[in-house]
């Protein structure tokens, strides 16, 4: 098997309990969260709690103060805007996690 690099987790703080031992299939026991606390997670774990607002992520990247990031719909972490056109009236949006980039209307 080949090297995986550390970037390959994803680093979160638990803000609050899950009530159950899964989420979305996922089994959450091994995992023994403590609330407050920062863990280095599988993405697929990291999204799950970020998606249902059990976990926020903990690196420093966070939507802007403004609102202007979103959750990225291929990966379910944050996407942050990288720019904008006029015609048609977008904002670009890129995931630093897997790279997707989307766009959205501007409102």
């Amino acid at each position: 098997m080949g090297f995986l690099p550390f970037s390959l987790r994803t680093r979160v703080r638990i803000q609050r309990l899950p009530p159950t031992c899964a989420l979305e299939g996922i089994d959450l026991r091994p995992y023994r969260f403590v609330t407050g606390q920062t863990y280095d997670l599988n993405p697929d774990v990291a999204r799950v709690l970020l998606l249902w607002e059990y976990a926020v992520l903990a690196n420093g990247e966070s939507p802007d103060q403004d609102g202007h990031g979103r959750v990225c719909a291929k990966c379910g972490l944050w996407a942050f805007p990288v720019g904008q056109s006029d015609t048609p009236p977008l904002i670009h949006f890129h995931c630093n996690h897997c790279g997707h980039i989307t766009s959205q209307p501007l409102t």
